[in-house]
């Protein structure tokens, strides 16, 4: 079963979606904030460890890190996180 989080903090809209993914057959991991969601990612990191990352950035583009693209021993949700702490910052 495919695993998605989604970050959404009016809670009708993330219901809906929520609601249409599970129906879809995905499992769905809901954050309200961005810090709850890089909590939940920092709980799941073994199961992210080979996986693509896909998520939009504070620019407003999609982003994706696939995992014959990283150094040895980085995983996707480390560079992941390291990104958006970046972008916390700027």
């Amino acid at each position: 079963m495919k695993k998605v989080l989604i970050l959404e903090d009016e809670v009708n809209i993330r219901s809906f979606v929520v609601i249409n993914l599970r129906r879809a057959g995905y499992e769905v991991i809901e954050a309200e904030s961005g810090e709850e969601a890089l909590e939940k990612l920092k709980k799941s990191t073994r199961h992210y460890a080979k996986r693509q990352l896909t998520w939009f950035g504070a620019d407003r583009r999609i982003h994706w890190i696939e995992p014959d693209e990283l150094a040895e021993g980085e995983t996707p949700l480390n560079r992941v996180l390291e990104i958006l702490e970046k972008e916390e910052m700027a």
